[in-house]
């Protein structure tokens, strides 16, 4: 039997002495009371004690529920406890989340800006080896074109010499060929001036074959506007620039017409070969 059931059991029996106490009264007041009298004092008496009894058990029933309610209560109090542990620990334990999610931010935009740093450097070296593999290019190409002009510039220098050489002997051999016609009394002998004098022009000029023509006439590149006169006389020769050796001096024209960019010029004397276009002329031979 639960508190409640006995505490509803106790008021019930008061309320049945009450009711047993008025009939008493009704009786002994209707009947012999004395002996009515000391029945009911019995009877009232057995109340008690049954009373007594009841209110011991609720007493003993009222504790043990204390007992059980004070039981739960500290239960109760040590899950509340234990929660409020438990919060501040998820809420210790989020503020660290939430603190390593901001450490975390930090490392990947330090991160994105090394990467980005990293891939700058990356791209500026390819751009410096790229410029250098350039310049390096550049710097060859300069080394064999300086090594191309070098060669040319020695085959160059040494036609010259060739051509000097061989210019000095031909006007050694004109000077030894006009003496030996000035000792035969042929006309225009000698170094004096007069008709198979070389007439060259005061300043160096220096020209091309244009066209040659079948009577022997030569078409050259040179005219008025380079100071060429008629009358001048000009050495013609054909260069050998890869084999110096085998150029060839082909002989002496004479200017006949002269015209502002170009003249017209005829052979003096004998050539050693008949002139071909791109042969060269001038008041020397270089």
């Amino acid at each position: 039997m639960t508190a409640l059931g006995k505490i509803m059991t106790f008021l019930c029996l008061i309320l049945s002495l009450v009711q047993g106490a008025l009939t008493v009264m009704l009786y002994i007041a209707a009947t012999h009371w004395p002996a009515e009298y000391q029945k009911l004092t019995l009877n009232y008496q057995a109340s008690q004690a049954s009373a007594k009894q009841y209110q011991d058990e609720l007493g003993k029933a009222k504790g043990e529920a204390d007992a059980r309610v004070n039981a739960k209560s500290a239960e109760v109090k040590k899950v509340q406890d234990d929660l409020l542990l438990t919060r501040a620990q998820l809420d210790a334990t989020q503020k660290e989340l939430l603190q390593r999610q901001k450490d975390l931010a930090q490392r990947d935009a330090v991160m994105t800006v090394a990467q980005k740093s990293s891939e700058k450097s990356q791209a500026e070296r390819d751009t410096m080896a790229k410029a250098l593999q350039d310049q390096t290019k550049q710097l060859n190409d300069t080394a064999d074109l300086n090594n191309k002009l070098r060669a040319e510039l020695t085959d160059t220098t040494i036609l010259k010499n060739t051509l000097d050489d061989r210019n000095k002997a031909l006007q050694k051999e004109l000077e030894t060929m006009g003496k030996a016609l000035a000792q035969k009394g042929v006309p225009g002998g000698g170094s004096g001036p007069g008709k198979g004098t070389p007439n060259r022009p005061q300043q160096k000029m220096e020209g091309v074959v244009k066209q040659t023509d079948p009577d022997g006439s030569l078409v050259i590149s040179l005219g008025s506007d380079a100071g060429l006169k008629r009358g001048h006389t000009l050495e013609v020769y054909r260069l050998n620039l890869k084999n110096p050796d085998q150029s060839v001096y082909l002989g002496s024209v004479q200017v006949t017409t002269v015209g502002e960019h170009e003249a017209v010029a005829m052979p003096v004397g004998r050539l050693a070969e008949r002139p071909k276009i791109g042969d060269f002329v001038g008041s020397q031979i270089n």
